[in-house]
């Protein structure tokens, strides 16, 4: 089993259904062209009387931001449709129904509702917001019609490879209405022990397997062209630290625009540190390396459009944007979201007039009450906190989401590895403005 697997059984009772049994395998995933992004796999099956396999679930969450899930299949396993004696069978009281005595038409499901609803309550307990799953019938239209009794709707879906839309038909729907819809509650209670926290868990076993991958030296990259300034290119890699679970993360953004000899110039560059034991993403330098401030060429300049209408700019009906700089800022914090980071954190100087505070406050940041820095440190500097999330939707441009999770850089692996001892105080990081 890999690491920090989960098997649940659970004794239901039911007429049909015997027993229930539920496994959790949480791994760095391979979803939708990426190599990083956490992934959860999630499987239930339902067991009957004479102890055979009548339905099984498969469904697997991309933990990031937002989290999305995509079921695999429902039937049983080894890709085998539902056992034949509870098809069609409706013997399973609906949530909320009221149902008392003999059961009818409206206020039952069948078997592999149920399980559909209590995969699709398991998920919300790990904050997936949609399900999506691909319709795979023989083209008469009846399993599409199943999906769209739960709440599912048709939605475009491209082709990470092609960019291209698919030609089967996907579905998506909320997870909670799902959920709500036809997750048997008493199900749902008799298999999740009441101590289990996911998210704790979720987080302890991203430790180990971000550990793992960086003891071998195979963490990610990435690389592209971004859509504005001209000719400029994005590149980020991941470093682990010697002697520590620590992680580095750089990014920059250069460009061959009037470039001499078509060398890249350095427009802005970020460092941050993913400290995975305390969950935590700190901010090192934002501006340009050996601490310049960022290229006047994009200082100020909010270009990239983000998801979250929250965050600083004008109005609230027009598409929020942010500058290439705040948007380095929020695909690192996205990257170490992936880490595990449910923290983002930096410690501010400005000139003494609060504008440099108050901008990042704009963006969610608010001050923290650590300790951390000392008395002379806590007079010139204010330590800024926020969670990760947040921060990954106020500051990450809608483009380079979807590239994070497109291009990482064809699956190869940073190697580089940074030893404590080269690595500057984070004192000496002061923050400048952009």
């Amino acid at each position: 089993m890999a690491v920090g697997g989960l098997r649940w059984t659970a004794e239901v009772g039911h007429s049909v259904v015997q027993r229930l049994e539920c496994q959790l395998t949480p791994s760095l995933g391979g979803g939708r062209g990426c190599t990083s992004t956490p992934q959860i796999s999630i499987e239930v099956w339902a067991v009957g009387v004479q102890l055979e396999e009548l339905v099984y679930c498969h469904a697997k969450v991309m933990a990031r931001v937002p989290c999305l899930a995509e079921v695999e299949w429902l039937g049983r396993s080894s890709h085998r449709p539902a056992a034949k004696c509870i098809r069609g069978l409706r013997c399973v009281a609906a949530p909320d129904s009221g149902a008392q005595g003999e059961l009818s038409e409206t206020n039952s499901m069948t078997v592999a509702e149920a399980l559909f609803g209590l995969i699709a309550a398991l998920l919300c307990l790990f904050k997936v917001s949609m399900i999506e799953l691909e319709v795979m019938d023989n083209g008469s239209g009846r399993l599409g019609n199943f999906y769209a009794n739960l709440g599912f709707l048709p939605v475009l879906r491209s082709s990470w490879e092609t960019g291209k839309p698919r030609k089967s038909l996907w579905m998506a729907a909320p997870a909670v209405s799902v959920a709500k819809k036809c997750g048997p509650a008493a199900w749902m209670k008799s298999l999740v022990p009441v101590q289990f926290d996911p998210m704790v868990w979720l987080n302890d076993n991203l430790v180990k397997l971000w550990s793992e991958r960086a003891l071998g030296g195979r963490l990610p990259q990435w690389s592209w062209r971004i859509s504005w300034p001209s000719r400029a290119e994005l590149n980020m890699r991941v470093f682990p630290v010697t002697g520590s679970t620590d992680l580095l993360i750089d990014a920059s953004i250069s460009s061959r625009a009037g470039a001499v000899l078509q060398t890249p110039f350095e427009l802005v560059y970020c460092r941050c540190k993913v400290q995975l034991q305390q969950q935590r993403v700190t901010l090192l330098w934002l501006g340009r390396e050996n601490f310049k401030s960022a290229s006047v060429a994009i200082r100020g300049k909010q270009v990239f459009a983000v998801s979250d209408r929250s965050c600083s700019g004008k109005g609230k009906d027009r598409q929020p944007q942010v500058t290439a700089a705040v948007g380095l800022l929020g695909a690192m914090v996205t990257v170490a979201a992936w880490f595990g980071a449910t923290t983002a954190s930096m410690r501010v100087r400005d000139d003494g007039s609060g504008k440099l505070v108050s901008y990042f406050e704009s963006f969610g940041f608010v001050t923290s009450t650590s300790k951390s820095a000392s008395i002379d440190e806590a007079t010139v500097c204010k330590c800024l906190c926020a969670p990760s999330d947040h921060i990954a939707q106020r500051c990450c441009p809608l483009e380079w989401d979807k590239k994070l999770l497109e291009t990482e850089d064809l699956n190869r692996f940073a190697t580089q590895t940074f030893k404590s001892a080269h690595l500057l105080d984070e004192s000496a990081y002061e923050r400048r403005t952009e």
